[in-house]
């Protein structure tokens, strides 16, 4: 038995901030000392970093597409200063830069926005996105000095003539800003920037700054910003090459702050004033960088999987997060400057060299606009944000007594609650990055509430090792009380709630009888009134019917794991499908990689209907020829490590004059990989040991050459088996396939 008793200490204050914002429709957006407030709602958004200048232009509104059927509903997107202004006084919006034309397709998708406007942002580039030509003029930058400043004031100015008639008070999209990022030590200035942002026009209900730093977190001005905080599954800016130490975030516990991020630029030792110093009880726990991935650098190269990913992601909503904001959500990939690259490295000054081009991240939605699996575990999570968010969010997070602080403990059971009243949520995570946990067998939960005492499930429930879910108590299903499952909530349409059972755990549901005329579709027993319903087999026809007194219907349905992770809904539609969709108004769009079958299941009428849809097969054979050489002459060869000393192989590669939404997936043992199109470089690669996949709809030629460089890993903080070598395994072309249906 697991106990949780429910208290809540700290009291809910209101109106003491100096935001929130009522817009020409009389739609409001506010805070308080506990949550976000959408027109009076409690409201949990979902938040996702997409870097626009990163992305190729032409792609943007399908991306943004992507982003919000993962349940997104806050794109953010750092402004680089060094992208606009690369020559001082030559201001550039252009093709990927278009920073207006990237707001208005945001708007055109009903997505909120949160500039990142800095000046400083950091973001894994060069000078932090300062351009070179600031640093050369000898200010005080990041600071209260008054040449900094008028510099600061001119960009904002540039910055608002494109965001000028997208602000929230106009009915606009953008929503919030963030100030200069990891300013740990000088909140005056972070209201002076503020105060200038109001000035040239950023006028917005949120305004946020980063919140982490050394001890007890940055230095904020009170009162006058959020402070909003993050968590990584790894820290590849650490300056050794050994395994880290277990990582806190897969802990439940209060402590926002986390001091390792940024640890190789934010300057310790700093004296704190009090006054500055962050009061928690004031302010809502709120993220921007929960690792949707991790970027690689040089001489660390983590793997990072979906569940390291989600993981961290469902810990925080147990701790009390209300608002998960990733970084990154979506990839991307560096552009060339005209007289630098924009990459982070030794050569600029930096402690860690990172690709060139790449800024793929691991995450959710790669560099090339291609679906990796923590996508779909957190579109579940996310889904049941959309719909269940207001519930979710004014609910008290309650630790055990005994809860797990020995990072280094994998026997202990990790849980918590989140609770308001006498109904609310428990969360388990059975998870931890590289290490294996206990089983547990038979638990139960024994919640001390305010008027009762709750005790779930009759049985008991096994947790292996890995999982990880959300179980709901006493929650109203339309009039159905729920008293507990065992099964995790994802979303609901209606009159239908859609549940899955996590991976070991056997599904049950115990239904108060009050309003329940008569249940079919599942056998039940009567407990002391109530009904136990059990022994279910999870799937698309596993759907309990409930008849209320008054007649109307209420429908449950337990889906597998899988299933849940390939559930899309776009407005009260309801599919599952093995291909990945995106909705744009008037047509869902399927797209899959290597497989023709993009078939799917619709929820309509009270069940899932089977809908079949392929696609002509096609096969791509390509060529490539390779030789090895001593070297390679690369404009770029000190940051790609491509120094004489090193052997390289060179493939000419052909593609198929026909080819697109295609990928090449390339196999190799190195240590840097790129890809010149025309003597141009198009696409770099730190090697990790997974293979590379790298979309080729960017590429206007048929002629590529590849170029990989032998690999030395006695100084790299390497994850996979092969620490040294130099060899080409293969290469392959993989169609995307994709079909739209109409709705």
């Amino acid at each position: 038995m697991y106990n949780i008793k429910y208290t809540n200490n700290i009291p809910l204050l209101e109106g003491h901030f100096n935001m929130g914002e009522v817009n020409e429709s009389g739609e409001e957006i506010t805070v308080n000392s506990q949550y976000l407030i959408m027109n009076k709602e409690p409201w949990i958004p979902v938040m996702g970093e997409m870097q626009y200048s990163r992305i190729d232009n032409r792609f943007w509104e399908e991306e943004i597409l992507k982003v919000k059927a993962g349940g997104v509903n806050i794109i953010s997107t750092y402004v680089f200063w060094i992208h606009h202004e690369e020559i001082e006084g030559q201001m550039d919006f252009s093709g990927d830069r278009d920073l207006r034309k990237f707001i208005e397709l945001c708007s055109k998708h009903d997505m909120f926005m949160f500039l990142r406007i800095g000046p400083w942002v950091h973001g894994e580039a060069r000078n932090g996105g300062f351009p070179d030509w600031l640093l050369h003029k000898g200010y005080g930058l990041r600071q209260n000095e008054e040449g900094y400043l008028k510099e600061v004031r001119r960009y904002y100015n540039e910055l608002e003539k494109q965001a000028h008639g997208f602000m929230f008070r106009e009915n606009g999209n953008i929503i919030g800003i963030q100030l200069d990022n990891e300013l740990t030590y000088n909140p005056e200035h972070i209201a002076t920037l503020k105060e200038i942002a109001i000035e040239v026009g950023f006028s917005v209900p949120l305004y946020t700054v980063t919140g982490w730093g050394q001890m007890g977190g940055a230095l904020i001005p009170p009162k006058e910003v959020l402070p909003v905080f993050g968590g990584y599954p790894e820290a590849p800016w650490e300056t050794h090459t050994n395994e880290l130490e277990v990582c806190p975030h897969f802990f439940f516990h209060h402590i926002r702050n986390d001091g390792e991020i940024g640890k190789d630029i934010i300057p310790v030792n700093i004296v704190v004033d009090n006054q500055y110093q962050i009061n928690y009880d004031i302010y809502p726990f709120t993220t921007c960088e929960l690792g949707g991935g991790i970027c690689i650098t040089h001489h660390r190269r983590p793997i990072i999987s979906a569940d390291d990913v989600a993981s961290i992601a469902l810990v925080k909503l147990g701790c009390g997060n209300n608002l998960p904001g990733y970084y990154m959500y979506h990839g991307g990939s560096n552009p060339l400057g005209k007289l630098s690259t924009f990459n982070e490295s030794h050569a600029s000054g930096y402690s860690n060299d990172v690709p060139v081009i790449s800024y793929d991240f691991q995450t959710a939605i790669g560099e090339y606009g291609q679906i990796r699996k923590q996508y779909h575990l957190l579109k579940c999570m996310h889904l049941f944000l959309t719909d269940f968010g207001n519930l979710l969010a004014p609910m008290i997070s309650c630790l055990p007594q005994d809860n797990v602080t020995d990072r280094y403990d994998t026997k202990e059971l990790r849980y918590a609650a989140r609770i308001k009243g006498s109904s609310g949520f428990i969360f388990v995570s059975n998870y931890q990055r590289l290490r294996q946990m206990a089983e547990h067998e038979k638990v139960k939960f024994n919640l001390q509430l305010e008027d009762e005492i709750v005790q779930f499930p009759i049985e008991g429930i096994d947790v292996k090792d890995g999982v990880y879910f959300i179980l709901p108590f006493n929650l109203d299903l339309n009039g159905v009380k729920l008293k507990y499952s065992t099964t995790q909530l994802i979303c609901k349409t209606k009159d239908t709630y859609f549940f899955f059972a996590p991976e070991g755990v056997k599904s049950e549901y115990l239904l108060n009888m009050d309003n329940i005329q008569s249940i079919s579709g599942a056998q039940y027993a009567k407990i002391n009134g109530d009904a136990l319903i059990s022994n279910l087999e999870p799937n698309t026809d596993c759907i309990i019917k409930i008849t209320k007194k008054d007649g109307s219907i209420v429908n449950i349905i337990t889906l597998t794991l899988e299933q849940a992770n390939k559930l899309y809904k776009f407005g009260d539609k309801v599919f599952i499908s093995d291909a990945d969709m995106f909705y744009d108004g008037g047509a869902v769009t399927l797209y899959r990689l290597g497989n023709n079958d993009l078939s799917y299941f619709e929820y309509e009428e009270g069940t899932f209907q089977r809908r079949l849809l392929t696609v002509d097969e096609q096969n791509y054979d390509i060529s490539y020829t390779q030789k090895n050489s001593e070297s390679y002459d690369s404009k770029y060869s000190s940051e790609l490590y491509l120094d004489n000393a090193k052997p390289v192989i060179e493939v000419e590669i052909t593609l198929p004059s026909d080819v697109s939404n295609a990928f090449l997936k390339i196999k190799y043992i190195g240590d840097v990989a790129q890809i010149y199109e025309d003597g141009k470089l198009i696409a770099d690669d730190f090697y990790t040991g997974e293979p590379w996949l790298v979309g080729i709809k960017l590429v206007v030629s048929s002629s590529l050459k590849l170029v990989f460089s032998e690999l030395d890993g006695s100084n790299i903080y390497l994850e996979t088996k092969n620490k040294s070598g130099l060899s080409l395994e293969s290469i392959k072309l993989i169609r995307e396939y994709r079909a739209s249906i109409k709705l």
